[in-house]
């Protein structure tokens, strides 16, 4: 299985309860394409979402988003990074989403290495690195910190050097069937 995530704006901002609903009542279609739900991120202010799958590819995720007659565009590969002993009370306690769209082709290893190296400074605004996500093409990475806030994690950011494009607050939803994650 591999990592898939689509990307959505709403005009008319979604609820938390909207969202949960959706996700823990899935179409029939999912397991005829194989997608699993991972997690979905909306920002507190409703009109941002990023939903994160597990699919044979992206386009099984295309496939089921189209079959339920939901848009199915803003979906990409990608690969999911998380830390070891991840459980799924820190994927909820995720709560702010940083975007990073890079210049030049980057492997994973290389958004690890500046993320330890800026450690240090995003802890003394306790801000503490839930998971990361890179596109397939390496030319964009989201960030899911656990934080006070969006500014802890902006000022750490800056402290520590690290680039990013834009920084928001999340909401994050696990569906309740989905196993993930179990440890």
């Amino acid at each position: 299985m591999s990592d898939a995530f689509q990307e959505r704006t709403f005009v008319q901002g979604r609820t938390l309860e909207e969202v949960s609903t959706l996700v823990n009542t899935p179409g029939s279609c999912f397991g005829l394409y194989r997608v699993q739900h991972r997690a979905s991120f909306l920002s507190t202010d409703g009109k941002l979402m990023i939903c994160w799958f597990a699919a044979p590819d992206a386009e099984a995720v295309r496939n089921a988003l189209r079959k339920m007659e939901t848009d199915s565009s803003g979906v990409w590969g990608g690969t999911s990074h998380e830390p070891p002993g991840l459980t799924r009370s820190d994927v909820v306690a995720g709560n702010v989403l940083v975007e990073r769209n890079l210049a030049t082709t980057t492997q994973i290893a290389a958004i690890q290495a500046q993320e330890q190296a800026g450690a240090p400074a995003l802890a003394q605004h306790q801000v503490k690195l839930v998971f990361s996500f890179l596109a397939r093409d390496g030319k964009r990475a989201l960030i899911v910190y656990s934080a006070p806030d969006m500014d802890s994690v902006t000022a750490g950011m800056r402290l520590a050097k690290l680039s990013f494009d834009r920084v928001w607050p999340i909401h994050t939803v696990c569906s309740m069937k989905s196993s993930w994650p179990t440890a």
